[in-house]
Formats: C-alpha cells, structure tokens, sequence
C-alpha cells in the first residue's frame, strides 16, 4: 500500500519511513520467555515484609504511652483545679498527636472526621 507524504508529496509503502520528517512507530518491546513448566506469567522476585526489632516496638510503644499519659494527666490537673474547658483540651490533644508523629496525625484526621468515636 502507498501512502503520499504531505510534507514532499512522495509515495512511500508502508512501514517504509525513509523521510526523516515523519515520525515512524515505535519499536516493539521485547517479550519475556515463560520458564518451562511455569505457565505464562514470569517468575517475580520474592516479596519483602519490614519486621521491626522487639526493642524498636518497646520504644515507640513507651513513647506513645508517655504522651498519652502526659496529656490524661494534664486533663486529670485541670478537672481537680477546675480550670479546664473542652477548646484546652481540643488544643492539647492536637499538639500530643503532632508531638506523637505522622501515624497518630492520621489518626487524629480519622477522629476529625467521625465524631461519634470521641
């Protein structure tokens, strides 16, 4: 089959591109053999699962526990002194969460949202 080309007005067959000007179809990829006796899919790679120390878990569960019980302590404080209101506390759970990290911002951004759990 010919086609004319707009650019020079010549006849080429196609999938001959021998002008330049014209951008020609990309080449194919290369197709992976199957291994023999495995179907049609390759073979992956195993997967890797992130296992944490004991020791690690102990840390960030003792540093969320503290902050937790810093911020029932500080609550427990007012409510004897009565000097306590729901924004102070609103405003101190915040700034534990931010002090706790990433994980329990995102926690705190789920409780934003369904307040029937608070």
């Amino acid at each position: 089959m010919l086609l004319k080309l707009p650019s020079t007005g010549k006849k080429v067959e196609k999938g001959n591109w021998g002008d330049r000007n014209i951008l020609g179809p990309l080449p194919r990829r290369t197709r992976v053999a199957p291994e023999v006796g495995r179907g049609g899919s390759p073979v992956l790679p195993p997967s890797q699962t992130y296992r944490p120390s004991t020791v690690m878990v102990l840390y960030r569960l003792w540093a969320w526990g503290g902050h937790l019980a810093l911020f029932f302590l500080a609550n427990l404080t007012d409510m004897i002194l009565r000097r306590g209101s729901i924004e102070g506390r609103a405003v101190r759970f915040r700034r534990t969460l931010e002090k706790m990290g990433p994980t329990a911002i995102k926690v705190g951004q789920q409780l934003s949202v369904r307040a029937d759990v608070i």
